[in-house]
């Protein structure tokens, strides 16, 4: 995200980088997208369940990360895929971390 924050940050704040902002972030989603393919086709995911800035991920990012992984999966199997972002703010990897760490050592679930 750092590395996608500063190119957005480097276009300015003009109508032309409005736009150069938006193709931005689109093909950060259609990146995103190839990434998640194989992972949401092998495992057979109906939800993926995005973290982090939802002024960067939320609108065209995740349009084209669902585009694109329709597009390199069986279409007919992922129609329903759902891309969505966490309610549960930033640090849900954290609380991930915890959660392991916690049923790993201490037989805590």
């Amino acid at each position: 995200m750092p590395r996608l924050t500063a190119e957005l940050e480097s276009l300015g704040g003009t109508d032309a980088a409005a736009s150069a902002r938006e193709e931005t972030l689109r093909e950060a989603g259609r990146r995103l997208g190839i990434v998640l393919a194989p992972v949401v086709g092998a495992l057979n995911l109906s939800e993926v369940v995005l973290s982090g800035p939802t002024e960067l991920l939320d609108g065209p990012l995740l349009e084209a990360a669902v585009e694109t992984v329709r597009n390199r999966t069986m279409a007919e199997h992922h129609r329903d895929l759902r891309l969505r972002m966490t309610a549960h703010g930033q640090d849900i990897v954290l609380r991930g971390a915890a959660v392991m760490v916690l049923s790993g050592q201490l037989g805590v679930s």
